[in-house]
């Protein structure tokens, strides 16, 4: 399998100039990957800058992002 074609994974994009990919095999528990999303939030990023708690899974296989 090439490198990067069938990427899976999770994807932290709670404020405007932070992206984070996780990926799948890293087996990071989703709870506490919310729990750090929320954290930073809360304590790091203005409050217009933030976009979401969420944590997003993406499948490259699928081609599709779900939460």
């Amino acid at each position: 399998m090439e490198r990067g074609k069938r990427w899976k994974g999770k994807i932290l994009k709670s404020y405007l100039s932070l992206l984070i990919l996780v990926p799948t095999h890293k087996c990071v528990d989703l709870k506490e990957l919310v729990k750090l999303v929320k954290y930073v939030n809360e304590t790091s990023v203005p409050e217009e800058q933030v976009l979401s708690d969420k944590v997003y899974y993406y499948s490259r296989k699928d081609d599709m992002i779900t939460f």
